[in-house]
């Protein structure tokens, strides 16, 4: 009898081996055969593809977000074709947004200035369909697309501090026009051939931060590992900027960062006409 039964055991373990093995497959051939696209039922706030045409010193950027975000209510959708003139970019800055424990979760930001107080913000995400919620792991696995989300800032700023509630920074990045204006274009090519080429968001390889910095590698203001913990863990990623000299002024990090917080401001001055301006004034 107990013959008997190790045999039975031994030909269901091979069996459950086997099977898991086919599951396995199954599952990796799915992965690799999944394809990108830009044609799926997105959330409203990710409907829309920001393109933009250059035309010299002139930008126009189609679908530019403008939502109005409420605590007690559904938020009021809204998109715009802007125009922007490059020779009045003047200012650059990094956004960071932090959620979940230990400091290391994070969402980043740039925020281009233009005189006369205009900015326009660049978010890079994922492109949510109904039903998606973010998720690290997921967005390992070819779980979401990636979309170029450009917006005012009373939308991308007020969504993190009003509605999230994350705590967020607002850091000026060192750097000159002519660089900033690189940036510029550089992150509307991408946004460009996103709209064309749709690909997958990587928690990695694909994210907010790795693009950033991507960018900033592409246009020689830094050089710097892209997929490295401190870009992959976008909480950390202010400091990252710091040892490469993109933001600081010799302070501590921790004591630089308590006084480039926004989020309070954020909350006061969202229903204000002069947001931007209001969040940066410390």
């Amino acid at each position: 009898m107990a013959g008997k039964i190790k045999q039975f055991l031994q030909k269901h373990r091979t069996s459950s081996a086997a099977g898991g093995m086919v599951a396995l497959a199954i599952a990796v051939i799915m992965w690799r055969s999944a394809r990108p696209s830009n044609k799926r039922e997105w959330v409203e706030e990710a409907s829309a593809l920001a393109t933009a045409d250059v035309d010299g010193d002139a930008v126009t950027v189609k679908n530019v977000r403008t939502y109005s975000w409420s605590e007690n209510s559904p938020p009021t959708p809204g998109y715009e074709t802007r125009s922007y003139d490059l020779r009045k970019l003047v200012s650059l800055d990094f956004i960071l947004s932090q959620f979940g424990t230990r400091g290391l979760a994070g969402h980043t930001l740039l925020s281009f200035g233009f005189s006369g107080g205009e900015y326009l913000t660049l978010s890079v995400e994922i492109r949510r369909t109904q039903g998606q919620h973010y998720s690290f792991l997921r967005g390992l696995f070819r779980h979401y697309e990636l979309i170029y989300v450009f917006a005012d800032e009373r939308d991308l700023v007020r969504l993190r501090t009003s509605i999230r509630k994350e705590e967020t920074y607002l850091f000026p990045i060192k750097a000159s026009i002519p660089v900033i204006r690189n940036l510029f274009l550089s992150v509307l090519k991408r946004a460009n051939a996103l709209a064309k080429n749709p690909e997958f968001y990587n928690s990695v390889k694909n994210s907010c931060t790795t693009n950033l910095i991507g960018h900033f590698n592409e246009v020689g203001l830094c050089r710097a590992y892209e997929y490295g913990p401190r870009a992959v863990f976008s909480g950390l990623s202010d400091g990252l900027l710091g040892d490469l000299g993109l933001i600081g002024d010799g302070t501590k990090m921790k004591e630089y960062r308590k006084q480039h917080k926004i989020s309070e401001r954020a909350r006061a001055y969202g229903d204000g006409p002069d947001f931007s301006r209001k969040i940066r004034k410390r």
